[in-house]
């Protein structure tokens, strides 16, 4: 009896300190494990600066940043108006598996603040938040879930991935009203052409032509009514990235 009860000891404490290694090795890893947005390694970074006008006024300094990922890129940017540069503009994307992950829209002009994320839930499934607040959501699972925002970045992500396999096509876009985090669509048709691609959006009835350069973020101007951005790349890192 003694024989096995040592016997038995051995085995409760080994099994007990395996238990406890493996639990220490599941809480470390969640803790450590990284946000979607450092999810991947960045294999480039490159910047960018456009400079916005409205009925050919010069109103903005855009500043880019565009990391190529290993599944696909994020792509940010910081406006500076020139008419009162204390104005916090700030939008971002990440798209990454062929499809938006995360989009965050910033504003702030000393009275009105505005911190609105979309985030991808699962599978054509996004959630809304206004200030940390969820105000909206989204399900659209009979077509690819794209998203429009206050920059050209969004039909120019939308366009490289509609149109690498085809010259022309339709879908249903996703408006985010950057001052309520509320959600709209709008149909959009999407056409490659020898310089770039054009986007005519239906209910708004606006019209972006897209001329494209050969570098990583290739958007070398965007004309939508009148609108125009002009892109040039930089050499260095603006300070606001």
């Amino acid at each position: 009896m003694k024989y096995f009860t040592n016997l038995l000891c051995p085995n409760f404490y080994t099994l007990f300190f395996i238990f406890c290694i493996l639990l220490y090795s599941c809480k470390d890893s969640d803790e450590q494990a990284p946000l979607i947005q450092t999810a991947q390694a960045d294999t480039l970074t490159t910047y960018y600066k456009a400079i916005f006008s409205i009925d050919s006024v010069h109103a903005q300094n855009q500043y880019y940043q565009y990391r190529k990922l290993q599944d696909g890129f994020e792509i940010s940017e910081h406006g500076v108006f020139l008419s009162d540069s204390t104005i916090i503009a700030k939008g971002r994307l990440l798209f990454i598996n062929n499809e938006y992950q995360e989009v965050e829209i910033n504003f702030d002009n000393g009275q009105l603040k505005s911190d609105v994320v979309v985030e991808r839930k699962r599978k054509g499934v996004y959630y809304s938040y206004r200030n940390s607040v969820l105000v909206d959501s989204i399900i659209q699972t009979n077509e690819d879930v794209l998203f429009d925002g206050p920059n050209p970045s969004f039909d120019y992500t939308n366009s490289q991935y509609l149109l690498s396999a085809m010259d022309s096509a339709k879908n249903t876009v996703v408006l985010i009203n950057w001052v309520t985090g509320s959600l709209s669509t709008e149909s959009m048709r999407f056409k490659k052409t020898t310089k770039g691609f054009n986007i005519t959006k239906e209910r708004t009835q606006r019209k972006n032509i897209i001329e494209l350069s050969d570098l990583p973020f290739a958007i070398k101007t965007s004309k939508q009514n009148n609108e125009e951005h002009t892109f040039s790349k930089l050499n260095s890192k603006p300070k606001y990235f």
